[in-house]
């Protein structure tokens, strides 16, 4: 499971498109990406679905279409601007398909889109195969996992009905567990001290680095030299004891150095 990352994220927002159509599939695509909503989610959303509490905030209250779960998001700053873009008349005017006034966004097909999107993605520098699909994970991942959003809470505006479920898109990268040990970095301070390690004296680095230090070298090279020429030893008298079978010569060479050349230290 593919998903876009911040730096992809900016480059489908920033990027150029030549037609209409792709512009307003990328809006689309870009909504699904802040929202989490499917696509069949996205078809079907309404302005009855569309609520805003007293401090000016908008939140999507709606039913998933393929699992029937209850699920609430609240609209980020990109998705806001979005649905204002698309209150204007002149910019939900789409001639391939009837207009529906109950409906928020003018959606092309699932397959219209994709299709469209592999366009997108080209002209904007992205090599992922993007998909329709991908903004979903895209959500889970980079926007809501990535900082610092709980499983749970991820799963209730995914509209799961169980967290593993929710883990099938939530992929854990090095940029989660590195904020995750920050946090825990933040969270600790100073209560913990660090080891002190003690520091050799002069005399005690010169005696390892002269004569002792010389005869450790020398015995692990004679180690190693002994089970070396062991390990050819057995070889040697395994192929010269075999009677021309080329598959027999083979097994008795693996079984003999698995057997004697692996490493013992």
């Amino acid at each position: 499971i593919e998903y876009l990352t911040e730096e992809e994220i900016n480059k489908l927002i920033i990027g150029k498109v030549k037609q209409q159509r792709q512009d307003r599939t990328r809006d689309m695509f870009l909504f699904c990406c802040f929202t989490g909503l499917s696509y069949a989610d996205l078809a079907k959303l309404s302005y009855e679905e569309l609520k805003q509490t007293p401090n000016g905030a908008w939140w999507i209250s709606s039913i998933r279409q393929k699992t029937k779960v209850p699920f609430t998001v609240k609209l980020l700053p990109v998705a806001k601007a979005i649905l204002e873009k698309y209150r204007i008349p002149a910019n939900r005017f789409n001639r391939l398909f009837p207009e529906n006034p109950g409906k928020v966004f003018p959606v092309a097909s699932l397959k219209s889109s994709d299709v469209c999107l592999k366009h997108i993605a080209r002209q904007c520098g992205i090599t992922k195969n993007l998909k329709f699909h991908m903004a979903r994970h895209t959500f889970a991942t980079t926007l809501s996992l990535m900082n610092g959003i709980p499983l749970e809470t991820v799963s209730k505006m995914l509209g799961h009905k169980y967290t593993t479920t929710t883990q099938i898109y939530a992929k854990v990268t090095n940029q989660m567990i590195d904020n995750a040990i920050s946090r825990i970095e933040d969270q600790i301070g100073e209560r913990f001290q660090c080891p002190t390690l003690k520091e050799e004296t002069s005399a005690e680095k010169a005696t390892f680095c002269g004569s002792d230090a010389s005869r450790f070298a020398t015995s692990i090279s004679e180690t190693q030299s002994n089970r070396l020429s062991h390990c050819l030893f057995k070889i040697v008298v395994c192929c010269s004891s075999s009677r021309g079978d080329n598959s027999t010569r083979r097994c008795k060479f693996r079984l003999q150095s698995a057997a004697y050349c692996r490493p013992k230290l």
